[in-house]
């Protein structure tokens, strides 16, 4: 099978898309032989060609190609290292307000297009986020004081901008003014949309009560941030995410259903596909460019300028076409997840059409039946080629795979399908009594189901291996050698196929085998926001020993992905924080949680915190256990022990907690536990303990004491900040003491 056979183009568009993204994570000398590379490559290309047609094509692309590098040069080099040319000083920026997000009455978050910085004239977006009483609006002039944060790093919030085009961030904005100005008739008409757009999901937010209505405005508008956290955390534990994600699924189905009006209204051909190209400029407009539409809008327009041009359209070669188009446009595309998973899903799913092209229907699948179960199978292989073409960027990018996703999207889709289809219809009929009542009934019904099959145990597992995301990268890179060389058949295409994800199949597995086997205690260290994970094979529990922030249970997520877990059987407070109430519902967003284990209050103020916690995790579905100081919680081969919160010298509470198995006792003492009314129970703990953690959780300590006992059989001490250590006490542990470097995750084996 030779998948790019008498596809020239789609030849130069891969390359060209392959070399861009290699140049956004090399250097300038890189970026210069990857250009020559495919030069080289096309011109060979070319030269064993003989056809006239592609010899006038190829140079061309050939050119576009070289150009497209360069520009990817500017931008890659130069465009993010805007904010190293400042360091940290204080700069003047002169910007067009681009997007504006109003956080709340004294904060706002705005991108805007950097047009001086200090007066150099510049031509970079910029993110910026301020607390301000002002209320700027799209295309307006603003200059502002502040501090350019770069955004090179490789953390999640770095590549989102970065995706995003934007080159720095502002914080620390000192002033900010608004400057009197005439708005771009391109920020008007992007201004326009955007009221159009807010209007249109107000009008089915009021039509449709309850959670229909925000997820029709999801489907239609793909007004994302109006579901909850928890809604979104299950469509992807159920595989199903990509429905929320606008993209060919919802433009096609739109088209498709104007299609079905023209043949009613029997209008000629040439009309319907004018209007399809009209429609989708308006729906690509009107939800922002998003990159997977844009995609599917390119596509979509290929197929119907190819009826005026009257050529055959190929799938393939439309969908190379419009990838490159949009790195072409903007190159910082290729850092995009939403992109890659967009047009990988959708080249499996030509590939699979691709494969099947020229079978037919046996005589039994004429039958009504018989057509009813093609129709399953094809869905199913549907799903099924994309899912498996998006596996290696799902390793990459979420680490996450659900064990579900072929059959909920086999079953749940076409209900999905429908919400899109009634998002339209309630636009207009939606103010007709009892409409929008029973919209938001049907609407409910895929939401429930989603959320009922979340909670299984065991439906998602990690696939965030390093060995795992190389054997998926050479199995992707080999079916895709195979499906372009001519001599090698469909047969030894799939057996290769097939025999990549049995190897993958078996390291999963073992991996998972491995997990079971494990037992023992992860302690991460971000400052004084510590987080300890209980593993018992594949079950854990989250120990918080932080202030409650969301930033702080951001840590207990990571290390819950350090133990390749994609949900948590508890999460244990030691003491309250008031951040605690409003970060539950985001940290169990992220996260499946199955139990809050709750200390018993201590005084009015905690006893309050106390109920919100359990109304909120009531609402949130989640389990609640009430324990006493010193009680023993039994968790599989562990028990864990939490110390009460003793009071110091310093308003904070201090911590302690001890987690035993059959032969080994791990105990973390938070600083200032020996200065604190519950000295006694410190020394006691580390008296038995075969495994210290002295951590940075409480009142500030300048030193740790001198404790009069160790246990004879202490095997590691784990101490951030070496500085707190005394000598005489460093000589003792020092065969033992490991020095934890900040943000690190250290895991402490218990046998």
């Amino acid at each position: 099978m030779n998948l790019l056979r008498h596809r020239p183009l789609a030849i130069c568009c891969f390359v060209f898309l392959t070399a861009l993204t290699l140049a956004a994570y090399t250097s300038s000398l890189a970026k210069l032989c990857l250009g020559v590379a495919a030069v080289l490559f096309l011109a060979v290309f070319v030269l064993l060609r003989r056809k006239k047609q592609l010899a006038l094509l190829l140079p061309i692309c050939v050119a576009i190609a070289l150009l497209t590098l360069l520009y990817g040069y500017a931008r890659f080099d130069r465009y993010f290292d805007m904010a190293a040319s400042y360091g940290t000083e204080e700069v003047t920026l002169n910007a067009r307000v681009t997007e504006v997000t109003y956080e709340s009455p004294q904060a706002i978050s705005m991108t805007a297009t950097c047009e001086a910085v200090n007066g150099s004239a510049t031509n970079e977006r910029i993110s910026i986020w301020a607390y301000t009483k002002e209320r700027p609006q799209i295309g307006d002039r603003i200059t502002l004081s502040a501090t350019l944060i770069p955004v090179t790093g490789e953390d999640s919030l770095s590549l989102y901008l970065r995706a995003r085009g934007i080159a720095a961030q502002a914080e620390e904005v000192f002033s900010l003014t608004i400057e009197e100005s005439v708005p771009r008739p391109s920020d008007r008409l992007r201004g326009f949309f955007e009221e159009l757009r807010g209007a249109l999901s107000k009008r089915l937010m009021d039509c449709v009560p309850g959670r229909g209505g925000t997820l029709l405005s999801a489907l239609l508008l793909g007004e994302q941030n109006l579901l909850e956290d928890t809604l979104v955390r299950d469509f992807r534990r159920t595989g199903i995410s990509h429905v929320l994600s606008l993209s060919g699924l919802h433009l096609n189905l739109l088209i498709a259903a104007l299609a079905l009006l023209f043949h009613r209204l029997r209008w000629p051909r040439r009309a319907l596909i004018t209007a399809q190209i009209l429609l989708v400029l308006f729906y690509m407009a009107l939800t922002g460019f998003s990159v997977s539409i844009t995609r599917a809008g390119l596509m979509t327009l290929l197929f119907c300028l190819s009826f005026f041009a009257r050529r055959e359209a190929d799938g393939i070669t439309s969908l190379a076409f419009a990838a490159a188009l949009i790195a072409l446009f903007s190159p910082h595309a290729v850092y995009d997840c939403g992109y890659w998973l967009s047009v990988t899903a959708t080249l499996g799913i030509l590939i699979r059409n691709e494969w099947k092209r020229g079978r037919l229907l046996s005589a039994r699948a004429q039958t009504w039946y018989g057509r009813l179960l093609h129709a399953v199978i094809d869905s199913l292989g549907v799903t099924l080629a994309a899912t498996f073409a998006t596996l290696p960027l799902v390793a990459l990018y979420f680490g996450e795979f659900s064990l579900i996703a072929p059959l909920c999207n086999l079953l749940l889709l076409p209900f999905f399908n429908l919400c899109l289809l009634l998002a339209v219809l309630a636009l207009p009929l939606g103010g007709i009594p009892f409409v929008g009542t029973v919209f938001a009934f049907i609407a409910e019904l895929p939401l429930s189901a989603v959320q009922a099959v979340a909670t299984l145990p065991g439906i998602a597992i990690s696939i965030d291996h390093t060995i795992v995301k190389i054997a998926l990268a050479l199995s992707a890179v080999a079916v895709l050698a195979c499906l372009c060389t001519p001599r090698v058949g469909r047969k030894r295409t799939a057996l290769l196929g097939a025999g990549s994800l049995l190897l993958v199949a078996l390291l999963v597995g073992g991996l998972q085998i491995y997990q079971a086997t494990r037992t023992g205690v992860y302690y991460q260290y971000a400052g004084s926001n510590e987080m300890l994970l209980l593993q018992d094979g594949n079950r854990g529990i989250l120990c918080d020993l932080s202030s409650g922030s969301y930033t702080a249970q951001k840590n207990g997520i990571y290390t819950a992905k350090q133990a390749y877990m994609t949900e948590l059987d508890g999460y244990l407070l030691t003491h309250y924080h008031a951040r605690h109430v409003e970060s539950l519902p985001r940290l169990h967003g992220q996260i499946l949680l199955r139990t809050l284990y709750l200390p018993t209050p201590q005084n009015e103020t905690e006893d309050a915190l106390y109920r919100q916690l359990t109304a909120a995790a009531r609402e949130l579905g989640i389990a609640c256990v009430r324990y006493d100081a010193y009680e023993q919680l039994p968790f599989g081969k562990l028990t864990v022990q939490p110390h009460a919160c003793g009071k110091s010298a310093s308003a904070h509470p201090t911590v302690a907690i001890s987690i035993r198995s059959d032969n080994d006792m791990l105990t973390y003492l938070g600083a200032g536990y020996h200065e604190s009314d519950r000295k006694a129970s410190a020394a006691s703990a580390v008296e038995g303990s075969s495994k210290l953690i002295f951590g940075l959780h409480g009142s500030k300590e300048e030193s740790l004491p001198s404790y009069p006992v160790f246990s004879a059989g202490l095997t590691a001490a784990i101490l951030p900040y070496r500085a707190r250590i005394s000598p005489a006490l460093a000589d003792f542990l020092d065969a033992r003491l490991y020095v934890a470097e900040e943000n690190e995750c250290v895991w402490l084996p218990l046998s």
